[in-house]
C-alpha cells in the first residue's frame, strides 16, 4: 500500500513537495529550459507521481524535439498506446564513428520494425536521450518511424521516475488510458526488439466475464484505492458520473448513499468516479459533504480511470454516467450503461441478488 509523507523530494534537482493531508491535482516538475543542438528554447516538464511502477498512472510529460518542439504525453491519452525508450546517458556515450555505433543503427532498424507491426495498433513510440548532440544525429532516423520522435530529457527525470540505469535501456509501456503496464530494463540494443511485444490494451473495451482492468487511484482524502488489493475480499461496485452540483448527479449518488449499509453487509465497496477537481467550491469534497456520502470519491482529473473503463475518449470529455459491478474474484459481472438516476442503488441491489440465484444448482 502507497503512503504519502508531508516532504521536500529532490528529483534530478528539483524539489518536489508531497501531502498526505489532501489530494491535489498533479504537479509539474519543471527543468531549466533546454535548447537542443541548433533550436530555439523549449521548456521541458514532468508530473507527479515521484516514482512510478506497473499498474500506477504515468506521469505526464512535456520534452522537447530536436527542433525544440514541445511533445506532450497527454496528447496520447485515449488516442494511443505509449512505448518509451530511455537511453541511459552511457549507452550512447560512444563517439559515432566507436564500433559500438553499428549496435545503435540495429536498434533503429529493430524499431522500425517493432514500430511498423504496432502502427496499426495505434502505438506511439518515444526514444528519449539525455544527449543534446546524440538527439540532432538520430533525430531523422527515428522521427520517420510510425508514430514515432526522439525527445530530449537532459535533467533525467524520466529515468528517474521509471527507475532507470545510465548504463541501461529502459523500456517503459504505458496503455492508452494512461497507466503503466510494463517497465524493464533492456541489456543491449541487439535484445531491443524481442521486447518491442505487443501491449494488452485494456482500453479496446471492458465486457461482462472478463477481468476487469487493474488500477490504483487515490480518492479525495489521498487514500488509495487497489482493485487487487479487494481480491478474494470484497465485491466492486464502481459507478461513473458526469459532473458534480448537477440534479441528475446528485440523485444517482443519493440513491447509492440511502442504501449503503446493504451494500456494506453485502462485502461490496462503492468507488464514485468523475472528472472533477477534489477541492474547490465546485469540487468532489463539497459534492460530497453536501450529500452526505461517506463513500469514496476519486477526482479523474486527467481522465484515466475514465478512459481506462470506457466512460471517456479524451482527457477533454466528462465522464459517461455508468456502472461496473466487479466481483470478489475481479471479474466483471454486470455493466449498467443505462443508469436509473433515482434508483440505482437498488438496482444495482436487486441485479446483486439475481446473480446470487442464478448461481445457484438447480434443484
Amino acid at each position: 500500500m502507497k503512503k504519502q509523507f508531508l516532504s521536500t523530494l529532490s528529483v534530478c534537482g528539483f524539489s518536489v513537495i508531497t501531502s498526505h493531508a489532501v489530494w491535489a491535482a498533479p504537479t509539474t516538475i519543471a527543468s531549466a529550459p533546454v535548447a537542443p543542438v541548433g533550436t530555439s528554447q523549449a521548456s521541458a516538464s514532468v508530473f507527479l507521481p515521484f516514482v512510478a511502477r506497473v499498474g500506477d498512472v504515468a506521469p505526464l510529460f512535456n520534452l522537447p524535439d530536436s527542433q525544440g518542439h514541445s511533445y506532450g504525453s497527454r496528447q496520447q491519452l485515449g488516442q494511443r498506446s505509449l512505448t518509451l525508450l530511455l537511453v541511459g546517458r552511457n549507452v550512447t556515450s560512444a563517439p559515432v564513428t566507436s564500433p559500438a555505433w553499428p549496435n545503435y543503427q540495429e536498434a533503429i532498424r529493430a524499431l522500425s520494425r517493432a514500430a511498423s507491426q504496432r502502427a496499426e495498433d495505434d502505438l506511439a513510440t518515444a526514444v528519449i536521450f539525455t544527449n543534446p548532440q546524440l538527439l540532432q544525429t538520430v533525430a531523422h532516423d527515428i522521427g520517420v518511424l510510425p508514430n514515432a520522435t526522439a525527445l530530449l530529457d537532459e535533467k533525467q527525470t524520466l529515468q528517474t521516475v521509471f527507475g532507470g540505469s545510465d548504463d541501461e535501456l529502459t523500456l517503459v509501456r504505458i496503455d492508452r488510458a494512461g497507466w503503466v503496464r510494463g517497465i524493464e530494463t533492456v541489456a543491449d540494443f541487439a535484445s531491443l526488439e524481442s521486447k518491442m511485444v505487443p501491449l494488452v490494451d485494456f482500453t479496446s473495451g471492458v465486457e461482462v466475464g472478463k477481468p476487469a482492468p487493474n488500477f490504483s487511484i487515490q480518492d479525495t482524502r489521498g487514500r488509495w484505492h487497489q482493485l487487487a488489493e479487494l481480491r478474494g475480499r470484497k465485491n466492486l461496485l464502481l459507478t461513473f458520473f458526469p459532473k458534480c452540483f448537477t440534479g441528475n448527479c446528485a440523485n444517482h449518488l443519493s440513491s447509492i448513499r440511502d442504501v449503503q449499509a446493504q451494500f456494506d453487509a453485502q462485502d461490496t465497496e462503492v468507488l464514485a468516479v468523475s472528472v472533477d477537481p477534489a477541492a474547490g467550491e465546485h469540487g468532489q469534497i463539497a459534492f460530497a459533504h453536501k450529500l452526505g456520502l461517506k463513500f469514496p470519491l476519486i477526482p479523474d482529473v486527467n481522465r484515466n480511470l475514465s478512459i481506462l473503463y470506457g466512460a471517456a475518449y479524451s482527457p477533454e470529455q466528462l465522464a459517461s454516467r455508468m456502472s461496473f459491478f466487479v466481483d470478489k474474484e475481479g471479474i466483471v459481472r454486470w455493466i449498467d450503461r443505462q443508469i436509473n438516476v433515482k434508483t440505482h442503488g437498488a438496482d444495482v441491489l436487486a441485479k446483486m441478488q439475481q446473480m446470487k440465484r442464478d448461481a445457484l444448482p438447480a434443484s
